[in-house]
């Protein structure tokens, strides 16, 4: 890292936001990670495959991975990779306008549902003039208003990226929209000790009747299916990256029993939590 990218992260650590160069060194191979924020990797050339949340995707020029604050991954294959990692936290976002929230909510209270946006020619090569300039002034000497103006920088590439896939073909102003996107970030929030609809339900001021409507209605599935995926998905992020045994793994997610956690497990994957452990441990993960 060269001495302006030294200066600029540790200008902005305090801030939770960075951006650099995507090159071949920046991940290392099969290293397993965690994202304490959420991250934008900008594809501008070579190729590559990353496993995220234990989905594989091969990632090319033209393509954007979006990652959600929590999500872990690795790095499988690395060649030649160029373009832009963007990340940024929650707090950061804060500094953001309002009138953009619900942007940055669509790209990632449901990562799952846009992981990998293909760009074309011309969307690809604004953002890529987006990111560098970005860049630019991150690497610049630091002046008082500095985080705004990179803030103003995230939420228009957060506002193009979204509108590019026409993800926000929902009014912004839509109230049942609003109540599905806080209910994501409920989930977010509370998957590890609340597993009841009836729960997120009340604190939203909504039947549970309504709330499975509204999350069909924009999400595809009912509430207790996005809740059930979450916790799923946790799972097999601690069963495939973590040391914890079963039993441990079960009561950090709130079941009262590992055979409980066994069971549910099972029912959504078709495999026992010790058989999906140690698929991983043998191929060497």
């Amino acid at each position: 890292m060269r001495i302006q990218e030294l200066a600029a992260a540790r200008h902005m650590q305090d801030l939770a936001f960075d951006i650099r160069e995507l090159h071949a060194q920046i991940f290392m191979l099969n290293n397993s990670y965690r994202n304490p924020y959420h991250m934008m990797v900008w594809v501008t050339g070579g190729e590559g495959v990353m496993n995220i949340d234990g989905t594989l995707y091969t990632i090319a020029p033209g393509q954007l991975l979006l990652m959600a604050a929590g999500q872990m991954y690795q790095v499988l294959n690395n060649h030649l990779l160029r373009g832009y990692v963007l990340s940024f936290s929650d707090a950061f976002w804060e500094r953001t306008p309002a009138s953009a929230r619900n942007c940055k909510a669509t790209l990632f209270n449901n990562a799952r549902l846009q992981q990998l946006l293909v760009l074309d020619d011309d969307a690809g090569a604004s953002l890529t003039k987006l990111m560098q300039h970005l860049l630019e002034e991150y690497q610049a000497d630091s002046y008082s208003n500095k985080p705004d103006v990179l803030a103003a920088f995230l939420k228009i590439i957060i506002i193009k990226a979204a509108n590019l896939r026409s993800l926000l073909t929902i009014s912004t102003h839509n109230h049942d929209y609003r109540l599905y996107q806080r209910f994501l970030e409920l989930v977010n929030q509370e998957y590890h000790q609340q597993h009841n609809v009836a729960a997120y339900a009340k604190k939203l001021g909504l039947t549970t009747r309504k709330l499975t409507e509204v999350c069909k209605q924009y999400g595809g599935e009912g509430a207790k299916e996005l809740i059930n995926h979450r916790l799923i998905v946790e799972a097999q992020r601690l069963l495939q990256f973590s040391e914890q045994p079963i039993k441990e793994i079960s009561f950090s997610l709130n079941f009262a029993t590992p055979y409980q956690f066994s069971n549910f497990f099972k029912k959504n994957t078709s495999q026992s939590p010790a058989a999906y452990k140690k698929q991983f441990a043998e191929i060497g993960i």
